[in-house]
């Protein structure tokens, strides 16, 4: 379970990223590693556990939108893992 880990070494691998999509973002988005899903119209905001350094771009080519990797503070990690905006089913690779 995430939140058995070490603080730093789950802020280590936890990035959110934010995808801009030219229209509407789907409704039915899913990817690998995902923890948490929020949706404002043409954005996403993902939070995924399993981040490198590649992510960004295989995002990009399969999503045809700009991402961004951010990273998190331990209070948004927290509100990610415990919130209403957590994934309760997350994908698998």
């Amino acid at each position: 379970m995430l939140l058995e880990r070490d603080t730093e070494e789950l802020r280590g691998g936890i990035r959110r990223l934010r995808l801009v999509f030219e229209n509407e973002a789907p409704s039915n988005f899913q990817m690998p590693g995902m923890v948490a899903l929020r949706r404002h119209g043409r954005e996403l905001l993902v939070t995924v556990e399993s981040f490198h350094d590649n992510l960004v771009n295989e995002v990009e080519r399969s999503t045809v939108a700009h991402v961004e990797a951010q990273g998190l503070g331990l209070e948004d990690l927290f509100i990610d893992l415990l919130g209403s905006h957590r994934v309760i089913a997350r994908a698998t690779p």
